[in-house]
């Protein structure tokens, strides 16, 4: 009752930060297929009937329903429990964490107001716009894959101008997670990698899931201009040593187009 009584942009904070879970567990998902990371098949189910479960709450959550805030509770409970279970984040954060992290760490923008669950309902977005703007080039069939993608050295020193930091970036991406990706592979595997982003809900239903709760669900409200999705898209990948489909599309040829605002 204490949590149902709380301000909706608590509320709104934590339906963005379990709505994540789609794009963290479908980051997780292609690189299990494309070079054999352990998953657990029985954590990914309970994550996804624990997103089923929100969505059905979602009208219970604004009417201040106990029951609603129980299932949100749960599923942000999960997330938790899901890392235990696996000893790392993989079960609860992806390319959207990335995002948010990103911003978290203001080496390319000043500080902003805003909660880490409206930051990643916003990283959501922008991961589940650029994703299916991918699966378009996907289906169409006459894209091509690089032979390897390097760790971009030059971005990271330009972006992370503090030295120390920027040493840690560095470490961080030492050896270059993208070398575990086989580019046959990756060609090989594009329909099962169509199917799986598109169980990720598109832009704009999860806008829709987030304004039904009063949520923030766009880069102007977090303080940002447009051109923020492309800086945030080139760099986020790099500040966790975790391969998502975000750092993964930098192998394709249409790299740039799907990323631009």
């Amino acid at each position: 009752q204490v949590i149902a009584d709380a301000p909706m942009r608590l509320t709104a904070s934590g339906v963005g930060d379990l709505l994540g879970k789609y794009t963290a567990l479908a980051d997780w998902k292609i690189t299990n297929i494309l070079n054999g990371e352990y998953i657990c098949d029985r954590i990914c189910e309970m994550e996804y009937q624990a997103l089923d479960n929100l969505k059905a709450s979602l009208d219970g959550l604004v009417k201040g329903a106990v029951e609603a805030y129980e299932e949100l509770m749960y599923g942000l409970l999960l997330s938790g429990l899901a890392m235990q279970m696996t000893g790392h984040s993989r079960p609860a954060s992806g390319a959207e964490h990335h995002m948010a992290h990103f911003w978290e760490m203001a080496v390319i923008n000043e500080e902003i107001d805003a909660y880490h669950g409206e930051k990643v309902g916003v990283g959501l977005i922008q991961a589940s716009n650029i994703y299916h703007d991918a699966v378009k080039y996907l289906k169409e069939g006459n894209f091509k894959v690089k032979d390897h993608v390097d760790v971009e050295i030059d971005l990271i020193e330009k972006t992370f101008t503090n030295p120390q930091l920027c040493e840690n970036i560095k470490k961080t991406n030492d050896p270059n997670l993208l070398d575990t990706i086989d580019p046959v592979v990756l060609k090989e595997k594009t329909d099962e990698i169509i199917k799986i982003v598109e169980g990720i809900p598109k832009a704009e239903e999860i806008i829709a899931m987030l304004q039904k709760v009063q949520g923030v669900s766009s880069l102007a409200e977090l303080g940002f201009a447009p051109d923020m999705k492309e800086k945030t898209a080139r760099v986020a990948p790099y500040i966790r040593d975790r391969i998502t489909f975000l750092r993964i599309l930098k192998f394709y040829d249409f790299y740039d187009k799907v990323i631009r605002f």
